[in-house]
């Protein structure tokens, strides 16, 4: 009959030594790509309501808001789904 394994035996394990970080680095990584990716694809949309409606007043700031918020959708998420 085998006994527990007593406290000299196991291992103990510090914060160093768990490897959590890119595990970690790459779901945020895909995270990011994701949302960006689609941001790009969603954001059209709402700049051509804004262009159909109008651009009285700071409607034309809020444009070039979101046009400068599309590109760097676009570039954050262009390699989503790629390897």
């Amino acid at each position: 009959m085998a006994s527990a394994p007593s406290t000299a035996d196991r291992r103990i394990t510090r914060p160093a030594d768990v490897r959590f970080g890119p595990t970690v680095r790459a779901v945020a990584t895909s995270v990011i790509r994701f949302v960006a990716f689609w941001l790009a694809v969603a954001l059209p949309f709402c700049q051509l309501a804004l262009v159909v409606g109008g651009l009285a007043g700071d409607r034309s700031l809020v444009l070039v808001a979101l046009l400068g918020v599309n590109a760097l959708a676009l570039v954050v998420g262009h390699n989503y789904r790629r390897r």
